[in-house]
């Protein structure tokens, strides 16, 4: 969607009276980032974008923060460089966190003397 006083092509009736916007014309100010004629993306005036690569079918989105609202299906492997974190139980198809922590956190160890010693 074109911004306020960004350059555009528009289709009109033949008295320009009545018209449509095409689309934003990229200028030397206002550059694609997109690499090839197999991408298509939209750019965002605070440098944010989302890019989808036909050829490689990728995904690309530059936002700080992304907001999805819904049951998220994923096939495939997630890599993940910051971490992950999460305000519910974390489960796999064995059990969960909590019940992992549950079963091993209170463990005692025999320590050299044969005393028994505590993990906690």
């Amino acid at each position: 969607m074109p911004v306020v006083g960004e350059q555009v092509a528009c289709l009109m009736d033949e008295n320009s009276e009545d018209g449509v916007i095409l689309g934003a014309i990229y200028t030397v100010d206002d550059v694609p980032i997109i690499e090839t004629e197999k991408q298509v993306s939209a750019n965002f005036e605070d440098g944010t974008f989302a890019n989808v690569d036909k050829e490689t079918q990728t995904l690309t989105l530059s936002f700080p923060n992304i907001h999805l609202i819904g049951n998220i299906t994923h096939e495939g492997t997630l890599s993940n460089s910051a971490g992950i974190t999460s305000s519910a139980d974390i489960t796999d198809k064995k059990s969960s966190m909590q019940a992992m922590r549950n079963t091993y956190n209170n463990h005692t160890h025999p320590d050299k003397n044969q005393k028994t010693t505590s993990t906690m």
